[in-house]
């Protein structure tokens, strides 16, 4: 019998631009799927991204599906009771499928949340972002912000001035990576690494001044990290609150167990968890949501 799956549930604000507008991304992608509840394949790096099984949810409260990453390799089977490892030849215009579900909820009229499986294979959550803004030829990018705790929320809110960032980005995987173009720090930080071969590259930023805080850029620039894959630490100090906030702590997040069907870890079991997951933290957005989380932009 198969072992049960562990998956890990984030949650983000689906926004549009660099003002953070409401995007009606529910009514686009729900517009650009084909009578197969496909979305259009995309080239994203080396591999091909699709979202797929896009359906509407009940009463219009939003929309579901799955982002599928086509990895172009030949799988290996092997056992541990030997040391032989076995290519499976794939057919023609094959290839093996990385999937990520998720639930996009159209929270009121104009917000638009989303919660998503995360995994360290697959689709990062600013990968969707980036494959939405080339499937509806956006001009501004959709973003995918990372939704906090509400403690966190009400730390930032009343910690007084920033006093210093600190911060790691990982240098990328893959030489085809596609960077953010509002992330100016951490395209820095691969310049900086490229130039000096590096693999990551750690900076932290503060002001002594007695009553002055960093500029107000620097929070537009952490919600900015906060979405980025390639954000591997990010602390912030508050002039009132004496230990540093650890944001990437901070995520809002749940954990769902899915059991397999004959064998098999379907689409419907992981979005019955996400639905779950949904609900035990309502309480949770609706406090941060009714207080407002625009403290990092």
């Amino acid at each position: 019998m198969a072992d049960p799956k562990h998956y890990r549930i984030g949650f983000y604000r689906v926004t549009v631009g660099a003002d953070a507008r409401m995007g009606h991304v529910c009514d686009r992608l729900l517009a650009a799927r084909d009578v197969n509840k496909m979305a259009r394949a995309l080239k994203m790096g080396e591999n091909q991204v699709q979202i797929r099984g896009i359906e509407e949810l009940p009463r219009g409260a939003g929309v579901k599906g799955y982002v599928a990453r086509f990895r172009d390799e030949t799988p290996l089977t092997g056992s541990p009771d030997t040391p032989i490892e076995t290519p499976v030849q794939l057919d023609e215009g094959r290839a093996l499928i990385e999937r990520n579900h998720f639930i996009l909820y159209r929270e009121r009229a104009d917000l638009e949340l989303i919660a998503y499986q995360v995994g360290l294979e697959g689709t990062h959550i600013a990968g969707l972002g980036h494959y939405l803004t080339l499937l509806f030829g956006a001009d501004d990018a959709i973003c995918m912000n990372q939704v906090l705790s509400p403690d966190a929320y009400r730390a930032l809110a009343a910690g007084g001035l920033i006093k210093s960032v600190d911060f790691r980005v990982a240098k990328p995987r893959s030489k085809r990576f596609a960077p953010d173009p509002e992330d100016t720090w951490t395209q820095e930080g691969f310049d900086f690494m490229k130039a000096t071969g590096a693999t990551s590259y750690e900076v932290k930023i503060s002001t002594r001044k007695r009553g002055e805080g960093l500029l107000a850029d620097v929070r537009e620039r952490m919600g900015i990290l906060l979405r980025s894959p390639f954000t591997k630490k990010l602390r912030v100090k508050m002039s009132d609150i004496e230990e540093p906030i650890d944001l990437l702590a901070q995520r809002l997040k749940e954990r769902i167990t899915v059991l397999p069907v004959d064998g098999n870890i379907t689409s419907a079991a992981v979005l019955d968890g996400i639905r779950g997951a949904k609900i035990r933290v309502q309480p949770q957005l609706d406090e941060i949501f009714g207080q407002g989380d625009e403290i990092l932009e």
